[in-house]
C-alpha cells in the first residue's frame, strides 16, 4: 500500500488563491519542519493556493524539495469569493453540503465536486514513484476524502480539524481505503 501524509494548511488571512498566512500561520509552517522530518517526506505537492504552499514551503526549502502544484488540491469553492456571508449563514451551508454532498450554493461547488478532483488529484500522486509525499490542501477537500473512507466523517469532524492538520492515507492503488489522523 502507497502512504501519503497529507496536510491542512496553516491558519491563513482568508479562503482567496492568495490569502497568506497569519503570523501565527507562518509559525505553525515553521514547527511543521519537526514534524516532516520525522516522517522524511520524498516528494511534495500542494494546491496553488498560497496558504497551501506556504505550509509546507519552509520544510521542503530546508530539505531541498520541489513542489508539484495540482489545481484537483485547490480549495473547495462554496460561494463565489465576492460575495460576503454572515459566519453564521456560512456554517448554515457547510452544515448542509454536509448533509447533502451534492448541495451547492450558486456559483459553487459541492463536496461531491470537490471530491471528484481531490481524488483524481491523489490518485496520480498514489501513482507516482514517491514513497512519502506530503500533500499540502484545504479542510473541506481533505473532509472530502475522509468522508469518502468512513462516512462517519462530516461537519462535526470538519470543525474539529486544527490548522495544520496530519492525516496518513493509505492507498490501494490510486483509491484512499485507510486513514490515521496524526493529530
Amino acid at each position: 500500500m502507497k502512504t501519503i501524509y497529507l496536510i491542512r494548511h496553516a491558519q491563513s488571512t482568508g479562503q482567496q488563491p492568495d490569502g497568506d498566512l497569519t503570523e501565527l500561520g507562518k509559525k505553525q509552517a515553521q514547527d511543521l519542519i519537526a514534524r516532516l522530518s520525522y516522517i522524511a517526506p520524498d516528494g511534495a505537492y500542494s494546491s496553488p493556493y498560497l496558504r497551501a504552499l506556504d505550509t509546507i514551503r519552509p520544510y521542503c526549502d530546508r530539505v531541498g524539495l520541489d513542489i508539484q502544484t495540482d489545481p484537483d488540491l485547490a480549495e473547495r469553492r462554496l460561494k463565489p469569493f465576492d460575495l460576503w456571508l454572515p459566519f453564521d449563514e456560512l456554517m448554515h451551508h457547510l452544515r448542509l453540503s454536509f448533509e447533502n454532498w451534492d448541495y451547492k450554493m450558486k456559483g459553487g461547488e459541492s463536496l461531491n465536486d470537490t471530491k471528484g478532483g481531490a481524488l483524481q488529484g491523489l490518485g496520480k500522486i498514489a501513482q507516482s514513484n514517491f514513497e512519502r509525499p506530503i500533500v499540502a490542501a484545504h479542510g473541506n477537500l481533505i473532509a472530502a476524502v475522509l468522508g469518502t473512507i468512513n462516512p462517519d466523517f462530516g461537519f462535526e469532524q470538519w470543525r474539529a480539524m486544527k490548522n495544520p492538520h496530519l492525516y496518513r492515507l493509505s492507498f490501494s492503488g490510486d483509491a484512499p481505503v485507510l486513514f490515521e489522523d496524526l493529530d
